[in-house]
Parts: structure tokens; sequence; C-alpha cells
């Protein structure tokens, strides 16, 4: 819902050009397969394949774990604290914590929309579909 509100084909092309339901980036997606993190999913393709709800699904899950492999160990210490460093390495990339990083205070104000998605998804299921 922060990303795309869930439109599959939502394409913002102010600034950093990401597409899909995830909103990621076509250079993003074409590292995520050099890495061999998308098996099956053709390189060359990957500018329409984006826009596939499924793929796009696939690619985040990628590019998540990716994230979630940079985590340092002093995020892991908690669900909580896990989920936003992957938030907010999700909207400034994985270096997003590194003193003097200008992304910190961006990453920061993309976490509290994240973490208001998530209260809102928790109320509206009762914690069935968070």
């Amino acid at each position: 819902m922060v990303e795309s509100a869930a439109n599959p084909l939502a394409h913002n092309r102010q600034g950093e050009d990401s597409l899909g339901l995830m909103q990621i980036q076509l250079y993003v997606a074409r590292a995520l397969s050099a890495q061999g993190r998308l098996p099956g999913l053709p390189r060359d393709d990957l500018g329409k394949i984006l826009f596939d709800p499924v793929s796009n699904v696939r690619i985040g899950r990628a590019l998540m774990e990716a994230n979630r492999e940079a985590m340092p160990v002093e995020w892991q210490t908690s669900g909580d604290r896990m989920l936003e460093w992957l938030a907010r390495a999700w909207n400034g990339g994985a270096d997003w914590h590194i003193d003097g990083s200008e992304v910190r205070g961006a990453t920061y104000s993309y976490w509290e929309k994240v973490s208001a998605a998530l209260e809102a998804v928790v109320e509206r299921t009762g914690g069935e579909g968070a």
C-alpha cells in the first residue's frame, strides 16, 4: 500500500523510476538477476516483468532477502527492529544506516508510513493479515 497503493501498473518516473506493485527499480532487478537471485526470470524482459504482480513480488522478495543478508547484527535483536531495518533498507538501500548517510531521515519517515500501514492491517484483520 505504501509503495503503489496496490496498483500493479504503477510507474514512478520522478527520481527513482520504480515499477509495479512493490515499486522496484529496473537496475535493482537487473542486479538481482546478475547475482543469480531471480532464476527463471529472463533478464532482458525485466522491464515488462516488473508490471506482473506475481513476478514483482518475487523480485521484491529477492531484494528483501538480499537486504536481510546485509543487516547488521545489532538490528537483529527483535522482530520489530528487523522489520524497521528492512523497511528502511527497502527505501534507502542497504547502507542507509551508515553514520553520515543523507538518507537516514527519509528512511525514518518511510518507516513511519510502513509502520502505520501495518498497524492498519492488524486493526482491520485482528492480526490475521499481518
